[in-house]
């Protein structure tokens, strides 16, 4: 029979030999010793940031990496594992902005009433009585194929990196949308219930029930089988709503504004042109990509065992997106 001691050290050993291929080694690695003797590891993760549709000018990329957490570690007992993420910056140039866009175009489909909005006020009714709602409203717009989307990003990287390298494109598609909203675009996956063997159309959650038939997820962020991460704060979504009001998150402050608004209504209401506008965007932006870095790429140690942080981006199970085993079922993520 194993001493606590021994069992402490089989089960990080464990971890370390299933992390090592989720999140392979770039940069340094540190060790306290041989494999028996491990108590500690150190992974360090490059990360390409490319911001597609953006004015150079007009966006901090020093204030936004003030503002991301690049340092992550988790413990069991005597046992640490650290994640340091070296994170760069590019900006895509137009030519790369129109072939992406052309492809979306090609990707896409624009309708009337083709997803679902959410009604912030029946929700917080429901919250509120425990009275089940009708909480969802019609939007019409442009549904993009998220999957073809990755597809082209992986192909089609702005900037060569390391075999152990992840890129996160922020794409800015504000001319896809009406002033008013009534127009949007958001990108669409379809997902395979395994347990059920069919395609998933339910949710499990607070709205699945008859009052909000054909509930659609719309995403503003995705991932699925490569190490690209996209990022498009002009997209629409309504999940960041539903979770900040029924679950009563704590999200205040500009770092936090993407909870709150999207890149169209954020530009309405900040002149970015200004010092203090250009300050506001990057807090916006580190918002975004600080959630995935922290919350898509990092383990989070829980109090009983190691478990996921959910962010708010649509990925498919973490450890199969990282060791590039092709699946079809998907996971929504909220803040």
């Amino acid at each position: 029979m194993f001493h606590d001691r021994e069992m402490k050290k089989l089960y990080f050993l464990s971890l370390v030999l299933l992390l090592i291929p989720i999140i392979p080694i770039g940069g340094n690695i540190k060790g306290s010793g041989d494999a028996q003797n491990l108590s500690t590891i150190v992974h360090t993760v490059p990360i390409n940031v490319v911001f597609v549709g953006f004015k150079e000018e007009v966006v901090d990329t020093n204030f936004i990496d003030l503002n991301i957490q690049k340092s992550h570690q988790f413990s069991h007992g005597d046992y640490t594992m650290h994640y340091n993420f070296n994170v760069s910056y590019r900006f895509a140039n137009s030519s790369y902005y129109t072939t992406l866009r052309t492809f979306i175009l090609a990707n896409s489909v624009n309708g009337t009433d083709t997803t679902s909005a959410l009604n912030g006020t029946a929700l917080q009714t429901q919250k509120v009585t425990g009275a089940k709602m009708s909480i969802f409203l019609s939007q019409s717009g442009r549904a993009i194929n998220a999957v073809a989307v990755e597809e082209w990003f992986a192909a089609n990287p702005y900037v060569a990196g390391l075999e152990s390298s992840y890129w996160f494109y922020v794409m800015n598609f504000t001319e896809f949308d009406s002033p008013d909203h009534s127009l949007e675009h958001w990108y669409n996956t379809t997902e395979l219930d395994f347990e059920a063997n069919n395609m998933r159309d339910f949710w499990r959650l607070e709205w699945d029930n008859a009052l909000n038939p054909n509930v659609k997820f719309p995403y503003a962020c995705f991932t699925s089988q490569s190490r690209v991460f996209f990022i498009d704060p002009s997209a629409f979504q309504w999940y960041l709503t539903w979770a900040r009001i029924w679950w009563g998150l704590s999200v205040s402050g500009p770092k936090y504004d993407y909870y709150y608004e999207d890149l169209d209504e954020f530009l309405a209401t900040h002149d970015v042109g200004t010092s203090q506008g250009k300050t506001d965007l990057a807090y916006y932006l580190a918002g975004w990509i600080d959630d995935t870095v922290t919350t898509c790429l990092v383990l989070i140690s829980g109090p009983a065992s190691i478990r996921l942080k959910l962010n708010p981006c649509q990925f498919r199970y973490l450890s199969l997106i990282m060791l590039q085993i092709p699946v079809t079922q998907t996971r929504s993520c909220a803040g």
